[in-house]
């Protein structure tokens, strides 16, 4: 068996990346006024295992209890036939994000074409936290994954700088702010 069909890239050890994993929500709201509750969502069942595929909107999971419409781009088995599909998800039919080391082939190989930026973590950027469960691991995980990717690369610079301008100037943290809009 060749490396790439036994899916073991590195010495025996199986191709891993860490994730945000969370559930649909059991029963929605749903119909004029609310009053009917339905399982899950059109694509999804009710307590269905999902991945974040994307960094878009994930400023949403950081702010505690998913109470907005806001759309995010998850990963999951379709409630009829079974296939991992693709799908914008509304944040409030979202619960219990927690950080996972995924191994499955199927999820890894839709994520790896969704261009998830776990892929591109350093073992020292992000290890295995005490608590998968927390906020503070899920938070932790999102700060490794936008500092690893490099679209952001430009603004992460920019945040450096500004940082070290800050650090450096006689006017204290923010100082270079304030001269900024001062020519304004």
């Amino acid at each position: 068996m060749g490396v790439n069909e036994s899916n073991e890239p590195h010495g025996g050890e199986p191709e891993s990346v860490w994730v945000l994993v969370g559930n649909i929500v059991e029963e929605r709201p749903y119909g004029p006024g609310g009053h009917e509750r339905v399982s899950g969502t059109r694509l999804f069942r009710g307590n269905a295992r999902i991945y974040l595929a994307s960094l878009r909107h994930a400023y949403l999971l950081r702010s505690g209890p998913l109470t907005s419409d806001d759309p995010i781009l998850v990963l999951g088995q379709h409630r009829k036939s079974g296939r991992w599909i693709q799908s914008w998800v509304r944040s409030c039919h979202t619960c219990n994000w927690r950080v996972r080391r995924l191994y499955q082939p199927a999820p890894l190989e839709r994520l790896r074409k969704s261009k998830w930026p776990g892929f591109d973590l350093s073992a020292s950027s992000f290890s295995d936290p005490p608590d998968r469960n927390s906020a503070a691991a899920v938070n932790a995980l999102l700060d490794a994954l936008f500092w690893a990717n490099d679209k952001h690369r430009p603004f992460q610079n920019w945040l450096r700088a500004l940082a070290s301008d800050s650090a450096n100037s006689t006017g204290g943290p923010g100082a270079r702010w304030w001269e900024f809009w001062r020519r304004w």
